[in-house]
């Protein structure tokens, strides 16, 4: 998160936060690390989404950080939407 929070600080294009953008970064294989709040289940999402996400990230050689919400580090990925990636190249939007 350290890594994360020093790129958003100087607006670095190698993280995004949202699952939607993760969505996006992970059919490019674009994601070095995956971190999710483990209270994303708790929204209404389609589950498998989520797995496919995972699955997609794993399979590019990416890792996949579950972070269990009472901890500081997994309110502050809940509070950026739930998923944050660290990217290996910029995706366009």
């Amino acid at each position: 998160m350290e890594e994360a929070l020093r790129r958003l600080a100087i607006k670095d294009d190698k993280v995004i936060f949202s699952l939607d953008l993760c969505l996006r970064a992970s059919d490019l294989g674009a994601i070095d690390s995956l971190l999710i709040s483990d209270r994303i289940f708790q929204k209404n999402l389609d589950e498998d989404i989520l797995i496919e996400l995972v699955s997609k990230v794993e399979k590019s050689k990416g890792e996949v950080y579950l972070l269990d919400y009472s901890t500081d580090l997994g309110i502050q990925v809940d509070s950026l939407g739930g998923a944050l990636a660290l990217l290996r190249f910029p995706i366009t939007s």
